[in-house]
């Protein structure tokens, strides 16, 4: 498996150096950090399984991005990439990323796995429990992901609704809980009835425009796990969950600058079945310990109508 590079901005021209660099006389050390920032030269080097990229890019100075990660991609081969939170903000580098086929992670991929996790933690601020809740999912794609998670929230909770535009992509997963486990879920597709009164809304795919046509009750739990989701109506009161926080503390000082989720979804991220990432989750104790809106965490005393 291909090592995954964490890009960071410069914090002081020292970072870019390498360990033998940083053994020089200071005027040559500073020498060679001027040379590498002035021709956009990285500090590449690895860290346990990863390799940490220190950008010649320094915040609030013009600095050309592009030159900057061509130099990069000509001598490395990058197919997943973690960005520092402060190199987000930056929309010229993620517009430049993002059509060269490389792999960004963002948390969503995580996101997708700790459902169970949410809900937890949901239940657990309101003082409910998980299996007595009725949960309304909105999905599109019939994948593995979506499915394996239909198939592990069915089982535990007390009325699971699937709403989506095409009913036929998941009539064999409404069959397959009936006939094999005993389990009715609903499926359901009514822009007027069906999240009037829906209390929890795990959005797995559905875009800003799609959730946007139902009538959502106004006091709802909305988690959207692909995509960050406005909810337009003006009479909408409750809570619109676009991201969220994990207990995963990073102990190393290389990677300061990453968001925890990312980091530790770079170091769980493969191509393997559902049941084996749930199984690392599991293994590793990770929990969902905040929601995060539009205005940041979002307070627990929200959660309680």
């Amino acid at each position: 498996m291909a090592k995954i590079f964490f890009l960071k901005e410069l914090k002081n021209e020292e970072e870019l150096l390498n360990e033998n660099e940083k053994t020089y006389f200071k005027f040559i050390r500073k020498i060679i950090s001027y040379i590498k920032l002035k021709f956009n030269i990285s500090n590449i080097e690895e860290c346990n399984d990863d390799i940490i990229c220190v950008l010649p890019y320094v915040l609030g100075r013009k600095n050309n991005v592009k030159k900057i990660i061509n130099n990069i991609l000509k001598n490395n081969i990058i197919k997943d990439i973690v960005i520092s939170k402060k190199l987000e903000e930056n929309n010229e580098l993620n517009s430049f990323l993002q059509p060269k086929n490389i792999n960004i992670l963002t948390g969503r991929w995580l996101f997708k796995y700790l459902t169970y996790e949410t809900l937890e933690y949901i239940c657990k601020v309101k003082n409910v429990k998980i299996e007595e809740q009725e949960i309304f999912i909105l999905v599109k794609d019939n994948s593995e992901i979506n499915l394996q998670n239909i198939i592990m929230l069915a089982q535990k909770v007390k009325l699971l609704n699937i709403v989506t535009t095409d009913f036929n992509k998941f009539k064999k997963i409404e069959e397959f809980l009936y006939n094999n486990m005993g389990i009715l879920i609903r499926i359901a597709n009514n822009y007027r009835k069906t999240l009037a009164k829906a209390k929890i809304i795990l959005n797995m795919d559905f875009s800003e425009d799609e959730i946007n046509k139902y009538l959502i009750y106004k006091k709802a739990i909305i988690i959207n796990l692909k995509n960050k989701i406005k909810i337009y109506s003006k009479s909408f009161n409750g809570i619109n969950a676009n991201y969220y926080k994990i207990n995963y503390i990073n102990n190393l000082e290389a990677y300061n600058s990453f968001d925890n989720n990312m980091i530790y979804e770079s170091k769980i991220y493969k191509r393997d079945n559902f049941k084996n990432i749930r199984n690392i989750i599991l293994s590793d104790n990770i929990k969902v310990t905040a929601l995060i809106g539009e205005n940041g965490i979002i307070n627990e005393q929200e959660y309680i109508e």
